[in-house]
Protein backbone atom coordinates (compact mmCIF):
# COMPACT_ATOMS: atom_id res chain seq x y z
CA UNK A 1 0.00 0.00 0.00
CA UNK A 2 1.01 3.55 -1.31
CA UNK A 3 -0.22 6.06 1.11
CA UNK A 4 1.65 8.96 0.20
CA UNK A 5 0.02 11.61 -1.79
CA UNK A 6 2.07 14.04 -3.54
CA UNK A 7 0.26 16.00 -5.69
CA UNK A 8 -2.40 18.83 -4.76
CA UNK A 9 -6.12 18.94 -5.74
CA UNK A 10 -5.28 21.77 -7.58
CA UNK A 11 -2.56 19.96 -9.01
CA UNK A 12 -4.97 17.14 -10.56
CA UNK A 13 -7.32 19.61 -11.51
CA UNK A 14 -4.42 21.32 -13.45
CA UNK A 15 -3.32 18.60 -15.26
CA UNK A 16 -6.73 17.53 -16.46
CA UNK A 17 -7.44 20.80 -17.59
CA UNK A 18 -4.26 20.73 -19.85
CA UNK A 19 -4.77 17.31 -21.78
CA UNK A 20 -9.21 18.34 -22.01
CA UNK A 21 -10.59 15.71 -20.02
CA UNK A 22 -11.78 17.64 -16.95
CA UNK A 23 -12.70 20.77 -16.29
CA UNK A 24 -13.85 19.84 -12.62
CA UNK A 25 -12.26 16.83 -11.90
CA UNK A 26 -13.42 14.87 -8.71
CA UNK A 27 -10.67 13.10 -7.39
CA UNK A 28 -10.35 10.24 -4.97
CA UNK A 29 -6.66 8.97 -3.86
CA UNK A 30 -6.43 5.18 -3.65
CA UNK A 31 -4.17 3.36 -1.56
CA UNK A 32 -4.90 -0.51 -1.87
CA UNK A 33 -1.83 -2.64 -3.33
CA UNK A 34 -0.37 0.53 -5.44
CA UNK A 35 3.60 0.88 -5.88
CA UNK A 36 2.90 4.20 -7.37
CA UNK A 37 0.26 7.48 -6.07
CA UNK A 38 -2.98 6.19 -8.21
CA UNK A 39 -5.95 8.47 -7.87
CA UNK A 40 -9.87 8.14 -9.41
CA UNK A 41 -10.83 10.93 -11.57
CA UNK A 42 -13.83 10.83 -12.68
CA UNK A 43 -13.69 8.26 -15.66
CA UNK A 44 -9.84 7.98 -15.42
CA UNK A 45 -7.33 6.67 -13.35
CA UNK A 46 -4.06 9.30 -12.96
CA UNK A 47 -0.94 7.24 -12.14
CA UNK A 48 1.80 9.26 -10.68
CA UNK A 49 5.91 7.47 -10.31
CA UNK A 50 6.77 9.09 -7.17
CA UNK A 51 10.27 7.40 -7.23
CA UNK A 52 12.50 7.97 -9.95
CA UNK A 53 14.44 4.64 -9.42
CA UNK A 54 10.68 3.12 -10.57
CA UNK A 55 10.98 5.07 -14.02
CA UNK A 56 12.12 2.33 -15.91
CA UNK A 57 9.10 0.09 -14.60
CA UNK A 58 6.72 2.62 -15.49
CA UNK A 59 8.26 3.09 -18.49
CA UNK A 60 7.83 -0.60 -19.17
CA UNK A 61 4.09 -0.65 -17.92
CA UNK A 62 3.55 1.93 -20.65
CA UNK A 63 4.80 -0.23 -23.19
CA UNK A 64 2.92 -3.26 -22.36
CA UNK A 65 -0.65 -1.33 -21.73
CA UNK A 66 0.16 0.20 -25.57
CA UNK A 67 1.51 -3.22 -27.09
CA UNK A 68 -1.16 -5.29 -25.54
CA UNK A 69 -4.46 -3.28 -26.69
CA UNK A 70 -6.61 -5.59 -28.02
CA UNK A 71 -4.84 -8.57 -26.92
CA UNK A 72 -5.58 -8.49 -23.18
CA UNK A 73 -8.35 -6.82 -20.65
CA UNK A 74 -5.68 -4.06 -19.63
CA UNK A 75 -5.76 -0.33 -18.87
CA UNK A 76 -5.81 2.02 -22.20
CA UNK A 77 -3.46 5.09 -21.65
CA UNK A 78 -4.75 8.20 -22.99
CA UNK A 79 -1.85 10.22 -21.55
CA UNK A 80 1.60 9.38 -21.16
CA UNK A 81 3.96 12.53 -20.10
CA UNK A 82 7.71 11.87 -19.04
CA UNK A 83 8.34 15.58 -19.31
CA UNK A 84 8.59 16.89 -15.31
CA UNK A 85 7.12 19.99 -17.21
CA UNK A 86 3.54 20.23 -15.70
CA UNK A 87 5.00 18.32 -12.43
CA UNK A 88 8.26 16.95 -11.75
CA UNK A 89 6.78 13.56 -11.65
CA UNK A 90 5.84 10.42 -14.76
CA UNK A 91 2.21 10.33 -14.84
CA UNK A 92 -0.07 8.58 -16.93
CA UNK A 93 -3.57 8.82 -17.44
CA UNK A 94 -5.82 5.80 -18.35
CA UNK A 95 -9.62 4.97 -18.86
CA UNK A 96 -10.57 3.43 -16.04
CA UNK A 97 -11.97 -0.34 -15.76
CA UNK A 98 -15.11 -0.86 -14.01
CA UNK A 99 -15.01 -2.97 -11.27
CA UNK A 100 -12.98 -3.52 -8.08
CA UNK A 101 -9.97 -5.89 -6.92
CA UNK A 102 -10.87 -9.40 -6.62
CA UNK A 103 -9.10 -9.49 -3.01
CA UNK A 104 -12.03 -7.54 -1.73
CA UNK A 105 -15.00 -9.67 -3.10
CA UNK A 106 -13.27 -13.04 -3.16
CA UNK A 107 -15.05 -14.08 0.19
CA UNK A 108 -18.48 -13.33 -1.26
CA UNK A 109 -17.84 -15.12 -4.36
CA UNK A 110 -18.49 -18.95 -4.92
CA UNK A 111 -16.28 -21.54 -6.00
CA UNK A 112 -17.95 -21.62 -9.34
CA UNK A 113 -17.48 -18.27 -9.57
CA UNK A 114 -13.82 -18.30 -8.29
CA UNK A 115 -12.52 -20.79 -10.62
CA UNK A 116 -14.45 -18.76 -13.66
CA UNK A 117 -12.06 -16.02 -12.71
CA UNK A 118 -9.01 -17.87 -12.76
CA UNK A 119 -10.07 -19.70 -15.97
CA UNK A 120 -10.34 -16.23 -17.86
CA UNK A 121 -7.23 -14.79 -15.42
CA UNK A 122 -5.29 -18.02 -17.01
CA UNK A 123 -5.80 -16.91 -20.42
CA UNK A 124 -5.08 -13.06 -20.08
CA UNK A 125 -1.57 -14.92 -18.94
CA UNK A 126 -0.92 -16.94 -21.48
CA UNK A 127 -1.39 -14.23 -23.95
CA UNK A 128 0.83 -12.26 -22.59
CA UNK A 129 3.15 -15.23 -22.05
CA UNK A 130 3.08 -15.61 -25.48
CA UNK A 131 3.79 -11.83 -26.73
CA UNK A 132 7.05 -11.31 -28.48
CA UNK A 133 9.42 -11.22 -25.58
CA UNK A 134 12.36 -10.45 -28.43
CA UNK A 135 10.56 -6.93 -28.94
CA UNK A 136 9.94 -6.07 -25.29
CA UNK A 137 13.51 -7.27 -24.57
CA UNK A 138 15.06 -4.86 -27.27
CA UNK A 139 12.89 -2.12 -26.11
CA UNK A 140 14.55 -2.02 -22.77
CA UNK A 141 17.77 -3.28 -23.45
CA UNK A 142 17.22 -6.88 -21.86
CA UNK A 143 18.46 -10.15 -22.53
CA UNK A 144 15.43 -12.25 -23.92
CA UNK A 145 16.98 -15.46 -23.53
CA UNK A 146 17.68 -15.05 -19.77
CA UNK A 147 20.17 -17.90 -17.51
CA UNK A 148 17.39 -18.59 -15.58
CA UNK A 149 18.90 -20.59 -13.05
CA UNK A 150 22.58 -19.02 -13.27
CA UNK A 151 20.51 -15.47 -12.54
CA UNK A 152 18.06 -16.63 -10.11
CA UNK A 153 20.95 -18.76 -8.05
CA UNK A 154 22.97 -15.17 -8.18
CA UNK A 155 19.73 -12.97 -7.43
CA UNK A 156 19.32 -15.68 -4.01
CA UNK A 157 22.89 -14.80 -2.88
CA UNK A 158 23.05 -11.27 -3.63
CA UNK A 159 19.84 -11.35 -1.25
CA UNK A 160 21.74 -13.38 1.10
CA UNK A 161 24.83 -11.44 1.16
CA UNK A 162 22.81 -8.05 1.90
CA UNK A 163 20.87 -9.91 5.11
CA UNK A 164 23.87 -11.37 6.72
CA UNK A 165 25.58 -7.49 6.14
CA UNK A 166 22.75 -5.90 8.06
CA UNK A 167 23.19 -8.76 11.14
CA UNK A 168 19.16 -10.04 10.51
CA UNK A 169 19.72 -13.98 11.04
CA UNK A 170 22.52 -15.99 12.38
CA UNK A 171 25.43 -16.55 10.68
CA UNK A 172 24.78 -20.53 11.52
CA UNK A 173 21.76 -19.40 9.49
CA UNK A 174 23.27 -17.56 6.58
CA UNK A 175 25.19 -20.52 5.85
CA UNK A 176 22.76 -23.18 6.02
CA UNK A 177 21.02 -20.64 3.72
CA UNK A 178 23.42 -20.67 1.15
CA UNK A 179 24.56 -24.77 1.66
CA UNK A 180 20.73 -25.08 0.65
CA UNK A 181 20.92 -23.11 -2.34
CA UNK A 182 24.17 -24.62 -3.45
CA UNK A 183 22.31 -27.77 -3.60
CA UNK A 184 19.42 -27.48 -4.92
CA UNK A 185 19.81 -24.47 -7.48
CA UNK A 186 20.20 -27.24 -10.12
CA UNK A 187 16.14 -27.65 -10.06
CA UNK A 188 15.67 -24.64 -11.77
CA UNK A 189 17.91 -25.57 -14.95
CA UNK A 190 14.70 -26.59 -16.55
CA UNK A 191 12.78 -23.18 -18.15
CA UNK A 192 9.88 -21.78 -20.27
CA UNK A 193 10.74 -18.10 -20.42
CA UNK A 194 7.43 -15.45 -21.53
CA UNK A 195 7.26 -12.67 -21.11
CA UNK A 196 5.47 -13.15 -17.57
CA UNK A 197 2.75 -11.68 -15.61
CA UNK A 198 4.05 -12.78 -12.65
CA UNK A 199 2.49 -10.52 -9.30
CA UNK A 200 -0.71 -12.23 -9.76
CA UNK A 201 -1.83 -11.00 -6.25
CA UNK A 202 -5.30 -10.15 -6.31
CA UNK A 203 -5.49 -6.67 -5.90
CA UNK A 204 -4.13 -6.65 -9.72
CA UNK A 205 -7.06 -8.35 -10.95
CA UNK A 206 -10.59 -6.47 -11.19
CA UNK A 207 -13.87 -7.83 -10.55
CA UNK A 208 -17.14 -6.30 -12.26
CA UNK A 209 -20.59 -5.93 -10.89
CA UNK A 210 -21.50 -9.23 -12.42
CA UNK A 211 -18.44 -10.99 -10.55
CA UNK A 212 -17.20 -11.50 -14.02
CA UNK A 213 -13.33 -11.26 -15.22
CA UNK A 214 -12.78 -7.25 -15.90
CA UNK A 215 -9.36 -6.89 -16.75
CA UNK A 216 -5.59 -6.78 -15.30
CA UNK A 217 -3.70 -4.14 -13.66
CA UNK A 218 -0.27 -3.15 -12.76
CA UNK A 219 2.00 -4.62 -15.60
CA UNK A 220 5.34 -3.53 -13.66
CA UNK A 221 5.00 -7.33 -12.36
CA UNK A 222 5.90 -8.41 -15.51
CA UNK A 223 8.72 -9.40 -16.50
CA UNK A 224 11.16 -11.83 -18.87
CA UNK A 225 10.70 -15.37 -16.41
CA UNK A 226 10.34 -18.89 -16.11
CA UNK A 227 6.47 -18.91 -16.23
CA UNK A 228 5.94 -21.73 -13.71
CA UNK A 229 7.63 -18.20 -11.40
CA UNK A 230 4.42 -16.39 -10.53
CA UNK A 231 3.43 -20.39 -8.55
CA UNK A 232 5.12 -19.28 -5.75
CA UNK A 233 2.69 -16.65 -5.40
CA UNK A 234 0.03 -18.29 -6.15
CA UNK A 235 0.83 -20.88 -3.33
CA UNK A 236 1.62 -18.32 -0.85
CA UNK A 237 -1.47 -17.23 -1.34
CA UNK A 238 -3.44 -20.39 -0.96
CA UNK A 239 -1.55 -20.90 1.90
CA UNK A 240 -1.18 -17.18 3.52
CA UNK A 241 -4.01 -15.21 2.00
CA UNK A 242 -4.21 -12.58 4.69
CA UNK A 243 -0.75 -11.80 3.86
CA UNK A 244 -2.14 -9.81 0.29
CA UNK A 245 -4.68 -8.06 2.01
CA UNK A 246 -5.26 -4.63 3.31
CA UNK A 247 -5.60 -4.21 6.71
CA UNK A 248 -9.66 -3.37 6.38
CA UNK A 249 -9.76 -7.14 4.42
CA UNK A 250 -7.95 -9.12 6.79
CA UNK A 251 -10.63 -10.19 8.67
CA UNK A 252 -11.84 -11.81 5.23
CA UNK A 253 -8.96 -14.01 4.87
CA UNK A 254 -10.31 -17.35 5.27
CA UNK A 255 -8.27 -20.51 4.71
CA UNK A 256 -11.19 -22.46 2.73
CA UNK A 257 -11.82 -19.95 0.50
CA UNK A 258 -8.47 -20.14 -1.27
CA UNK A 259 -7.83 -24.14 -0.52
CA UNK A 260 -8.65 -24.62 -4.39
CA UNK A 261 -6.57 -21.97 -6.22
CA UNK A 262 -3.65 -24.05 -6.93
CA UNK A 263 -5.79 -26.73 -8.55
CA UNK A 264 -7.31 -24.47 -10.61
CA UNK A 265 -4.38 -22.87 -11.57
CA UNK A 266 -3.07 -26.50 -12.42
CA UNK A 267 -6.26 -26.86 -14.86
CA UNK A 268 -6.49 -24.36 -16.61
CA UNK A 269 -2.89 -23.64 -17.38
CA UNK A 270 -1.26 -27.04 -16.62
CA UNK A 271 2.10 -25.65 -18.58
CA UNK A 272 3.01 -23.93 -15.49
CA UNK A 273 2.99 -27.28 -13.40
CA UNK A 274 4.99 -28.86 -16.29
CA UNK A 275 8.62 -28.83 -14.75
CA UNK A 276 10.55 -31.77 -12.64
CA UNK A 277 11.36 -30.80 -8.94
CA UNK A 278 8.05 -28.15 -8.79
CA UNK A 279 8.24 -28.01 -4.79
CA UNK A 280 11.67 -27.40 -4.55
CA UNK A 281 11.51 -24.21 -7.30
CA UNK A 282 8.35 -22.88 -5.68
CA UNK A 283 10.73 -23.09 -2.69
CA UNK A 284 13.61 -21.45 -3.85
CA UNK A 285 11.47 -18.79 -5.56
CA UNK A 286 9.90 -18.52 -1.75
CA UNK A 287 12.93 -18.26 -0.03
CA UNK A 288 14.21 -15.02 -2.75
CA UNK A 289 11.14 -13.32 -1.80
CA UNK A 290 11.56 -13.38 2.15
CA UNK A 291 15.47 -12.69 1.67
CA UNK A 292 14.43 -9.76 -0.52
CA UNK A 293 11.98 -8.64 2.32
CA UNK A 294 13.53 -9.28 5.49
CA UNK A 295 15.86 -6.24 5.27
CA UNK A 296 13.04 -3.88 5.18
CA UNK A 297 10.92 -6.20 7.88
CA UNK A 298 13.63 -7.76 9.87
CA UNK A 299 11.82 -8.80 12.88
CA UNK A 300 8.44 -10.12 11.14
CA UNK A 301 7.59 -13.19 12.21
CA UNK A 302 5.57 -14.69 9.00
CA UNK A 303 8.73 -14.25 7.11
CA UNK A 304 10.88 -16.43 9.70
CA UNK A 305 8.17 -18.68 9.84
CA UNK A 306 8.05 -18.88 6.22
CA UNK A 307 11.71 -19.28 5.87
CA UNK A 308 11.80 -22.30 8.88
CA UNK A 309 9.41 -24.04 6.72
CA UNK A 310 11.51 -23.93 3.44
CA UNK A 311 14.65 -25.16 5.19
CA UNK A 312 13.07 -28.19 7.29
CA UNK A 313 11.07 -29.62 4.34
Amino acid sequence: MNSKTSITSEQIAEIFRKHDLARQAAAKRLTTGFTNEVHAVDGYILKICVNERNEPNFNREVFLYKALQGIVKAPEPVVVDTSKTLIDKFYMIYKRIEGEPVGRRWHLLTDSQRKKLIEDLCLQLRRIDNFPRVEYAHQFGLNPNLPWQEDTVNGLFKALSIVDEQGILSEALVQRIGKYVNETGHVLRPRKLGLAYWDVQFDNMLVNSRSHFAGLIDFEGVGITSIDYRLSIVRVMSERPHLFMSEEMESCAVAEDYTHLMDWYQEFYPELFDFPDLKKRLDLYELGDILNKLPAWPKTRQLHDRLTKILEN
